[in-house]
């Protein structure tokens, strides 16, 4: 959230006058945002890559994109360099990952299924049955629960770099916790795909 980013940054870095750093929540993220006025001895683009490095090195482990990137682009820049496709299984969510990744190139299949249907199904057996099904090079399968006021969500993937299995929270319940469901299943598919890429090759993540 824009609040867990901002403390993050800190109060000096975000009350500074020059260059400007602020924060702007949107749909699918946090906007950390920079501008900078030329100082005698500094252009002002000097100025935005000197704080341009201060906020990676505090949020570099959150930071998927820049400028206008989107879920599916950055998605699939990764898996382009990969060769891979996906293929998701969307539980509970009411389409909200599918809606994300929109009709993106990478995506070879995509299945919607409502809060009862495959309830009893193993998550990492839906992932990797709608992957051998579309023939995809990845399955991704996500189901969340309501939780109280907030939603719980289920993550699995099947593919080249082996099997992932993932739980958390995603605050706040209905519509906006499945909304947020989504986005967890894009992370963790970005986080999958850019362990496969750093790997050595031949080489599975995690492999000794």
């Amino acid at each position: 959230g824009e609040s867990t980013v901002a403390n993050i940054l800190g109060e000096p870095l975000l009350r500074a006058a020059n260059p400007i750093v602020a924060t702007y929540a949107r749909a699918d993220a946090v906007d950390v945002r920079i501008s900078a006025i030329a100082e005698p001895d500094r252009p002002a683009a000097t100025l935005v890559a000197e704080t341009e490095a201060v906020v990676l090195a505090a949020l570099g482990g959150y930071v998927w994109g820049r400028d206008d990137d989107t879920w599916p682009a950055v998605l699939g820049r990764d898996l382009a360099a990969l060769g891979w496709t996906v293929a998701l299984a969307d539980l509970g969510t009411g389409g909200a990952t599918t809606r994300l990744f929109g009709d993106a190139e990478w995506l070879k299949a995509a299945s919607v299924f409502g809060p009862k249907e495959r309830g009893d199904a193993a998550l990492a057996s839906l992932a990797e049955e709608i992957r051998a099904e579309s023939q995809a090079s990845v399955g991704l399968a996500v189901r969340t629960f309501e939780s109280g006021d907030d939603t719980t969500v289920e993550l699995a993937l099947a593919g080249p770099a082996g099997a992932r299995q993932s739980s958390l929270t995603a605050f706040l319940g209905g519509a906006e916790g499945r909304r947020r469901a989504g986005i967890a299943a894009a992370a963790f598919l970005h986080a999958y795909a850019r362990e496969a890429a750093q790997a050595p090759d031949g080489q599975q993540p995690g492999a000794p």
